[in-house]
């Protein structure tokens, strides 16, 4: 089980990836943070991949499971969608399904999916990207992510 996902003891590390959120350009898929590790160019914490989604540990998590689901398609967000990408959605929601069983809250297997979409909305990084969140309730004291 995922239960820490933190990279804090690699300073290098968080210096490369300060360096990829601050100084590329957002929209660009060749320096696309996500696209990068996709490409096995930037390494993650890699929890399941199929041939068109990759699910790896948020590096840093607000729960004790905390996870992306990344299309491998560079998309920005859902509004970007379209209409012949449907069945990459569905192969996401597919793999959501395999980390509820394997990452889900006992005794139903209950967890948070957030998408932000949007800079308005909190996206940080612009390709699709879906937030598994599990072992904590989100809205226990309100939400507090």
């Amino acid at each position: 089980m995922v239960t820490s996902c933190r990279f804090e003891s690699d300073l290098r590390y968080q210096l490369i990836l300060l360096f990829f959120i601050i100084f590329l350009c957002e929209d660009s898929m060749s320096k696309c943070l996500f696209c990068l590790i996709v490409k096995k160019e930037l390494p993650a914490q890699i929890v399941h991949e199929t041939d068109h989604v990759i699910v790896f540990a948020d590096r840093s998590p607000r729960a004790p499971v905390h996870l992306l689901v990344v299309p491998k398609e560079h998309v920005v967000n859902i509004n970007d969608l379209s209409d012949a990408q449907s069945a990459l959605a569905v192969e996401m929601l597919r793999a959501v399904q395999y980390l509820a069983k394997r990452y889900g809250n006992a005794p139903d297997s209950g967890f948070n999916l957030i998408s932000n979409n949007g800079k308005s909305a909190g996206q940080a990084v612009f390709h699709m990207h879906w937030h598994f969140l599990a072992g904590k309730n989100i809205y226990e004291k309100g939400i507090s992510l």
